[in-house]
């Protein structure tokens, strides 16, 4: 009657139906109470008094963490990373964790297995303990705020800001200042319909790319992820790249001479 279990066989349901029943494998279970009631003979299932109560009230099981283990080729643990960062790496790439570079020599469906790659850069773990990132109807909000704001006149935005969002003076104009900057430094301000594109050579002469929208982390997420596909298979190498509720951030290869609009939007 439920297609989750319809290729559950009799052997494995028979099993089952005898733990609740108390029929257990060993001592070691015998002060667990049965759960139900089997009737062999008719074939008849009934729950023992309080087993519904239970059922409705009880906590459930421990939840699975989504951490994969981190092992040597000869079974040495050496730790753990995140379920997502896991899901994103790729056999052959390095990693930093603890104090060593690591290179990623199989995937499995419960770990990682590494090798030492002493002196090769890698990229940084993560750990994911933070919420699931700003909706997309928040970021049109945000978006929406920002360029009716920007449209005002200094004195007006301070009114609105005051009478409208509770700021003081201070907030008001430190807010105001805040996009005032952004304009300066790049032309225009991300809303909810302009997505600023920056470029720039960090410390190390590597170019890197922001996209810079107020949608958030459950479009930055998914968008990254295609944009780090299309444009390692274009390009033949591994793009690095990270994402927040605020945009995406990627580092280029250094031989590259123009800016991929079309890729990175379309």
């Amino acid at each position: 009657r439920c297609a989750n279990f319809g290729d559950l066989s009799d052997e494995v349901l028979g099993n089952v139906l005898d733990l609740l029943s108390g029929t257990y494998p060993s001592e070691q279970f015998s002060e667990l109470r049965p759960r139900i009631v089997w009737d062999r003979v008719t074939g008849q299932l009934r729950g023992r008094a309080g087993s519904q109560r239970l059922a409705v009230t009880n906590a459930g099981t421990i939840p699975d963490r989504g951490l994969f283990g981190v092992f040597l080729p000869d079974g040495t643990r050496v730790g753990e990373l995140d379920e997502e960062m896991v899901y994103e790496s790729r056999v052959g790439e390095t990693f930093l964790l603890g104090a060593s570079t690591w290179r990623i020599e199989d995937i499995t469906y419960e770990r990682v297995v590494v090798t030492p790659a002493p002196g090769v850069p890698g990229k940084m773990p993560f750990w994911h303990g933070d919420g699931p990132g700003r909706p997309l109807e928040l970021g049109r909000a945000i978006g929406a705020f920002v360029r009716e704001v920007r449209q005002l006149d200094e004195e007006t935005a301070i009114e609105r800001l005051q009478q409208r969002h509770g700021l003081d003076d201070l907030a008001a104009e430190n807010l105001l200042s805040y996009l005032t900057d952004q304009a300066e430094a790049t032309g225009a301000v991300p809303d909810d319909r302009t997505i600023v594109v920056e470029r720039f050579r960090d410390e190390i002469g590597d170019w890197r790319v922001c996209v810079l929208t107020p949608f958030g982390a459950q479009v930055h997420a998914p968008w990254a992820m295609a944009l780090q596909a299309r444009l390692g298979e274009e390009w033949g190498s591994e793009i690095d790249l990270m994402w927040s509720d605020d945009g995406i951030v990627m580092r280029l290869p250094e031989a590259l001479d123009r800016l991929p609009l079309d890729e990175l939007l379309f």
